[in-house]
Formats: structure tokens, C-alpha cells, sequence
């Protein structure tokens, strides 16, 4: 389960530092639940 929960957290990351460097707004997917703080 921690490994499930790690790499959720590696792909989220990835995903956000994507977003950021292709100037997509990422705080959305904070509102819709898929990355959860």
C-alpha cells in the first residue's frame, strides 16, 4: 500500500511540474480531488 501511495505521489508531482512548466493552471485538479494534500 505505501508503494501504491508513493508512487500516486510521484506521478502527482510529475503531473503538477508539467503543468507549471506548460503554464496550465494544475490548483484545479487540488479542487477536483485528484491530488489530495
Amino acid at each position: 500500500v505505501e508503494q501504491g501511495v508513493y508512487n500516486i505521489q510521484k506521478v502527482r508531482d510529475g503531473a503538477i511540474k508539467r503543468c507549471k512548466e506548460f503554464g496550465i493552471p494544475w490548483e484545479w485538479m487540488l479542487d477536483t480531488g485528484i491530488v489530495s494534500q
